[in-house]
């Protein structure tokens, strides 16, 4: 799969690694695993600085520090979605945990482990449930919204007077401060970018995410 190494990571962050390995080359196999141990470090103590997440997973992984720093930049990437992710991490760790102790159950033939397991497996997983079935398009009723100046309609009371109050201070305001009724400006062109380079733009931790 042609996929960068950010991508891979955002894609098959919790994906087995005998999957990964079908999937991806070693280089990025390797990636998307230290990004996962990383993550799962951030998630288990989220009090830790960069500086010490950094010095030990190069260490850890043998890797230079703008490789660890570009993983910490995928890790951060996904932090804005943590709360999914943080549910996807421990469904994956479940899953690990409840096939090991599977098989550590099937080695010594204890049946009632297994079934036990099984049935667990099952439940956390709501493996047979029926998936929702999408409401039909012609079901989905439009809510009406008409644009209005009315407050009450939020539930607040409506200013007595509005337009001679609006009137009263802009003439208050305007006395004390007559040059903010004075105030020039000139059109930004934000249309051409032909004379920005893609340099301008660059990431120097998503650059060396590949």
């Amino acid at each position: 799969m042609n996929l960068s190494g950010f991508e891979a990571c955002h894609k098959d962050l919790f994906t087995d690694i005998d999957q990964l390995q079908k999937i991806y080359n070693p280089e990025t196999v390797k990636k998307i695993l230290r990004v996962r141990d990383m993550y799962a470090t951030y998630l288990r103590t989220p009090s830790i600085t960069d500086s010490v997440l950094i010095k030990t997973f190069v260490t850890k992984y043998r890797v230079s520090k703008p490789t660890a720093y570009a993983d910490l930049a995928v890790v951060k990437s996904l932090l804005p979605t943590l709360g999914k992710e943080a549910r996807d991490f421990h469904q994956w760790r479940a899953k690990e945990m409840m096939l090991e102790t599977y098989r550590m159950a099937a080695a010594k033939m204890d049946v009632r482990t297994m079934e036990r397991i099984a049935s667990d497996y099952a439940k956390i997983f709501q493996v047979g449930t029926p998936e929702d079935e999408a409401l039909p398009v012609d079901k989905i009723i439009v809510q009406p919204w008409i644009p209005t100046d009315d407050p009450s309609v939020l539930g607040l009371k409506p200013l007595p007077d509005r337009d001679k109050r609006i009137k009263e201070l802009i003439d208050e305001l305007s006395s004390k401060e007559p040059d903010i009724l004075d105030v020039q400006f000139e059109e930004a062109d934000i249309t051409d970018f032909s004379d920005i380079s893609d340099s301008a733009f660059a990431d120097p931790l998503i650059d060396n995410i590949q």
